[in-house]
Parts: C-alpha cells; sequence; structure tokens
C-alpha cells in the first residue's frame, strides 16, 4: 500500500522533518517523497497540506509528536491513524488500509498501535486539560496540524495518514513558559529559555526532563521512517 505512492510528509517542527532525512538523501526516492515544515497551528499545517497536493501526492501524513491524551500511552509510543477529530468534534476517518499496512510493516522495527488524534488551536500543557479533552473526544493523543492536514486530504479525495510519538504523557504539566523557548518552528529562542531559567531557576530540571523526552520521541519517528525504503 506504500509502495508507488506520491508521498507528502507535513511536520511542524524542523527537528521532527530531520528524522526523515534519510529519505531526503535517497536519490532514487527524489520523485515519490515530498517534504513540508509549515511550523506549529492548522492554517499552516493546511497550506502545507495544499502545497502537496498542487505537487500531485495521493498521501499525506502527518508527521511529528504530539501529546499524550490517553494514559495508556507512554513517551516515546507511537500512534499511527487514519482517524482524527478537531476541537469543535468534527470527525474525519479513512477507511483505507494504508495505516494498517503500515503498523504491520513496523512490527520488526518499532511497536506502533491505531489510535486517534484531536487537533486543538493552543498547545495543551495541563494535566487537567489533558484528562478534559481525553474525555471529551475520546482521542489517544492531542496535537495542532492533524486535522486540518486530513481535512485537504479529503476535500481533495486523497488518503492520509497520522504518524505521531507521544512526547508528554496525559500526567504531566508542561509549564506555559516553556512555550516561549522555541518558535513555531521548533526553533530555540535562547533569550527567553535564559529568560526563564532566571525567573524560574527551579524549572531547569522540568526543562531537561522535557527536552530528554523529545529526544526520545524524536528516536522513534526516525525509526518509524524506516518503512518507507
Amino acid at each position: 500500500m506504500l509502495n508507488d505512492r506520491r508521498i507528502g510528509f507535513i511536520s511542524a517542527h524542523y527537528a521532527e522533518m530531520k528524522t526523515l532525512r534519510t529519505l531526503m538523501n535517497e536519490k532514487p526516492l527524489y520523485n515519490r517523497f515530498f517534504f513540508e515544515t509549515c511550523g506549529q497551528g492548522p492554517r499552516n499545517a493546511a497550506q502545507a497540506a495544499e502545497r502537496l497536493v498542487e505537487k500531485k501526492c495521493d498521501l499525506l501524513i502527518s508527521w511529528g509528536v504530539a501529546g499524550g491524551l490517553n494514559p495508556t500511552h507512554k513517551c516515546g509510543d507511537l500512534i499511527v491513524s487514519n482517524r482524527c477529530v478537531s476541537e469543535e468534534g468534527q470527525e474525519i476517518f479513512y477507511r483505507g488500509n494504508t495505516a494498517k499496512d503500515y503498523i504491520r510493516r513496523l512490527e520488526a522495527v518499532v511497536p506502533a498501535t491505531s489510535g486517534k488524534v484531536t487537533t486543538v488551536f493552543k498547545a495543551v500543557t495541563s494535566a487537567q486539560r489533558k484528562k478534559s479533552l481525553f474525555q471529551q473526544t475520546k482521542a489517544d493523543i492531542v496535537d495542532m496540524e492533524s486535522h486540518s492536514i486530513a481535512k485537504v486530504a479529503q476535500a481533495n479525495s486523497i488518503e492520509f495518514i497520522l504518524v505521531k510519538a507521544v512526547i508528554d504523557e496525559a500526567s504531566d504539566d508542561v509549564p506555559n513558559a516553556f512555550l516561549e523557548c522555541a518558535d513555531e518552528f521548533g526553533k530555540p529562542k535562547l533569550t527567553q529559555t535564559f529568560g526563564v531559567i532566571w525567573k524560574q531557576p527551579g524549572s531547569i530540571s522540568s526543562l531537561l526532563k522535557l527536552g530528554m523526552k523529545y529526544r526520545q520521541s524524536l528516536k522513534t519517528l526516525r525509526l518509524a521512517s524506516q518503512p518507507f525504503l
């Protein structure tokens, strides 16, 4: 189901897209794979999806990290989905078998499970908000891009899958101040980072812990790229 497809990958952050570097460097695959790093948010993701549609991609993949909503999922877990729901409750489900085929190919590389993704407009940082979203949507993970990508795919009658590695778990509280430490593409803003540490010295431990979780989730994504080769 993945062979001979024109596949467009969309990531919010540069670091997420870099996990696909092996695909980017394979010259024989240049006409099969297309890559868009869009920055955070539904609007950016939709615009990136439209650009990939213009390039005649027949499969769009939302690729990156996501926050955990289902308490059973841990940092580094890989969720592969063809089902997502917006914050307003609009659900999109693609009935193709590509997600199942991809999960089967991943068996020898990294464990993966199917699941449901919800997309929001503002980053979810508190455990209480995650619990509320889980009860409201029954989604396993949360991001800010996938539903917009799926919506563009549906409007153009092409397939989509959502490939997400869990970074922060359902029980994790992420300090809002940390959101100021990187731009919308995930690039660190050193001045703001030092400012957060200066004002909140006790945040250093939490910042380092979050960084370790980010690296773990990116490792999962690198492994998840192998079945495409």
